[in-house]
């Protein structure tokens, strides 16, 4: 792991962050937890999730006395996700190869934790198992964190030398990197968008996301992105809106976004902030969101309604047991068999195609839920009235 010295919010109080684990116990991939060491005992942060250099690489550690902020920044080393530039996205590889992008984790006064991605990048694939040293003229805590309240425009603040150097194309050779680069600090150059909180509320299945930035400097808008918690690992964030950012501003500005229709299961949720020029920071939801069963049975209004060619039948399944959901014509004929099967208990939805090879005509027909549940004799029922327009 990188072994972090750090300085808390009082500005005086020193402590340990450990970053970036490379392996996981009895997994293959890097563990992504940060993880802070005090004299008072040990805390694993669940609430944020490293995605850049999680391999030991050379670092950097700075403290911001104006708002109690403690950044990081490492610079490349090896890592599970890279930014290409193209797409403006991260790229997921298991193989956790070389790469050659700085990155910045703040873990801001109460305690929330965001990685910021810088748009300069080194000229070769370093960093792995390299250092950084600190220049011994500029001011700095007992324990090289640098102090960047005292700092005054574009400063000589270390050096980064040694460590690995990947070759191209990535997963070939490594050499000792015989590269070394001097690092700068410009202090009066903002982060472009402060995000002073992000929170969550649940309603049956839906989860309405709330946040609010302090300042905003050039912000294009907000990608939320959502993943099952158990598939964390794999680094597959699915896209499931956009919410246009204010541009500049000084004042705080507040954002809301609803995700609906979920399943049951337990989800993370994070914000891409993409400023005009491409740039992005990541901000993490603190938990995980829990979209629970439902408390009864329910079979809802097909939507749209009316409908031309395809229609979305939702239902609630408080408990495990075999479902069917049947469309019926007006003279009782079945339609079309969607669901005949036994089923846990939760949320779903089926869609119901009218057109393709099915060639139904315009009218009315009936949706028929029929629910029976585990271990139960009786067999609940439900119907809604649908409308074909072609």
């Amino acid at each position: 792991m990188t072994v972090v010295p750090a300085i808390k919010p009082d500005g005086a109080s020193q402590y340990i962050i450990l970053y970036g684990g490379v392996f996981k116990k009895n997994i293959d991939l890097p563990y992504l937890n940060p993880i802070y060491v005090e004299q008072s005992g040990i805390t694993v942060d669940y609430s944020f999730e490293q995605q850049m250099s999680q391999y030991t690489c050379a670092y950097m550690s700075v403290f911001n006395s104006s708002d109690g902020g403690m950044h990081t920044t490492m610079f490349a080393g090896m890592s599970t996700n890279s930014y290409n530039e193209i797409t403006n996205t991260l790229e997921y590889d298991s193989l956790v190869p070389f790469i050659n992008d700085i990155t910045t984790i703040s873990r801001k006064q109460d305690g929330t934790t965001t990685e910021a991605i810088s748009d300069t990048r080194f000229n070769a694939l370093v960093g792995a198992n390299a250092k950084f040293i600190v220049n011994p003229a500029i001011p700095k805590f007992s324990n090289n964190v640098i102090k960047l309240s005292e700092l005054n425009g574009r400063t000589h603040v270390g050096y980064m030398f040694g460590g690995i150097k990947g070759q191209l194309p990535n997963g070939g050779p490594s050499t000792p990197s015989d590269l070394i680069y001097k690092i700068y600090i410009t202090p009066d150059a903002p982060l472009p968008v402060e995000l002073s909180s992000f929170y969550s509320n649940v309603s049956g299945r839906s989860v309405s996301l709330k946040w609010t930035t302090s300042v905003e400097e050039n912000n294009s808008g907000f990608e939320v992105e959502r993943i099952s918690a158990g598939e964390i690992t794999s680094g597959n964030w699915t896209k499931v809106g956009f919410v246009s950012g204010g541009g500049n501003s000084l004042a705080p500005l507040e954002y809301s976004f609803d995700d609906k229709e979920l399943n049951s299961g337990r989800y993370s949720y994070r914000l891409k902030q993409l400023d005009f020029n491409g740039n992005f920071e990541f901000h993490n939801l603190s938990g995980d969101v829990v979209i629970g069963t439902p408390i009864e049975f329910r079979l809802s209004q097909n939507y749209p309604n009316p409908f031309n060619p395809s229609t979305k039948i939702s239902y609630d399944i408080p408990f495990d047991g075999n479902v069917t959901l049947i469309v019926y014509d007006t003279k009782g004929t079945e339609v079309m068999d969607l669901v005949n099967e036994n089923l846990s208990a939760g949320f779903y939805s089926t869609e119901f195609n009218a057109g393709n090879d099915n060639n139904l005509s315009s009218g009315a027909y009936y949706a028929v839920l029929n629910f029976n549940p585990a271990g139960a004799s009786n067999v609940l029922t439900n119907t809604i009235r649908m409308i074909l327009v072609k």
